[in-house]
Formats: structure tokens, C-alpha cells, sequence
């Protein structure tokens, strides 16, 4: 939501959260993510916002306007610096057919069948493109509660589909090796 508002309203709230999550673990982030990545390219203003709150890294960039609430088709695949100084490692996508699919997590991560996803995400690697996965704490939880319409596409998701996702993608010994943004970024 503070993308919904003015620039001024969005370097608020930004500031306001740095300090709340500096409060809750003790420590200051170094990164930034939009709630449902509702940064839409270019956004120097935010980008802006963000270098002044002490902000390196975000992901808030979706590189497709396709089954997404927000995004920028004409914004880059590739992590990449932004003129602030900023980077931004945008959500993975995946070319079909002259699309850009989304493929980082989330829904696309829940819905789209398993083996197109796998297929997908060995041809980004294969492009010399490591692909970004994110999951929400809940869909890894068995049993959550369900208060949305698709509740059913969603329990057979995380109960029977989304578990084999992250031992076959994530598991480090399997596929990738892991890094911490502070590991990376500094």
C-alpha cells in the first residue's frame, strides 16, 4: 500500500518500517521489497526514497505486466543498478512465446504445474539467469487457514505440491548454492 500514496507518504512509511523492524530484531535492513512488488519501473523517486533511508538492494520490480497487480514489461531481467546507486534484483520472469511469465513464487510458484515450472526455471539457469524464489511463511505451514476463494487450489498447493517444489529448487545440495543479500551486497 505506501506506493499507493504521494513520494512523500512513501519515504514516511519507508522510514517508519526501517525503524520498526530495527526495533523488532535488533538490526537495521539493507533491503526493500513493495508489497505484491508494486514498484513499477522507473521510479526514481523511490529509488530515491530509498538510497536516503540507507536502503542497497530491492526486489520490488516485476519485469512483465502479465497476471500481475503491478509491473513494468519494459524494465529489465537481470539485476542492475539504478541511478541512486540502488540495486534492484528484479523477480524472476520466464519468455514464452514473446511473454514474460511471472516465475518467482507466490501464486505462479502454488499454480502453474510442476513441470513446466521446472522446466522454466532450468532454462533461465541454463541462460546464465539464476532464478529469484520467494515463499510466504504460511505456504509452508500444513493446515493454515484458507480465507480465500481458491482455498482449495491453495491446500492441495502447499500440502501436496509446494513441499516437493522446495526440496527439488531449494534444497542447496540439489540445485543452487545460497547467499544472504549481506553476504552478496557487501
Amino acid at each position: 500500500r505506501p506506493l499507493a500514496g504521494t513520494p512523500d507518504q512513501f519515504h514516511q512509511d519507508l522510514g517508519e518500517s526501517i525503524r520498526a523492524i530495527a526495533r523488532a530484531t535488533g538490526t537495521v535492513p539493507l533491503g526493500y521489497r513493495a508489497p505484491v512488488a508494486a514498484l513499477d519501473w522507473p521510479a526514481p523517486w523511490a529509488f530515491q526514497a530509498m538510497r536516503d533511508a540507507g536502503i542497497i538492494y530491492d526486489s520490488s520490480v516485476y519485469p512483465t505486466r502479465l497476471f500481475v497487480l503491478a509491473g513494468s514489461a519494459n524494465a529489465p531481467r537481470a539485476p542492475f543498478q539504478t541511478p541512486t546507486g540502488v540495486w534492484e534484483i528484479p523477480l524472476s520472469v520466464a519468455e514464452v512465446c514473446g511473454q514474460r511469465f511471472p516465475l518467482s513464487g507466490g501464486f505462479y510458484l502454488r499454480a502453474m504445474p510442476f513441470g513446466l515450472y521446472r522446466r522454466l526455471i532450468q532454462r533461465e539457469n541454463a541462460a546464465g539467469r539464476p532464478v529469484i524464489l520467494y515463499v510466504h511463511p504460511w505456504e509452508l505451514a500444513h493446515g493454515f487457514p484458507c480465507r480465500i476463494l481458491v482455498a482449495d487450489v491453495h491446500k492441495r498447493s502447499v500440502n501436496q505440491f509446494l513441499d516437493p517444489r522446495v526440496n527439488v529448487h531449494i534444497h542447496p545440495s540439489r540445485c543452487c548454492e545460497r547467499a544472504t543479500s549481506s553476504e552478496y551486497f557487501l
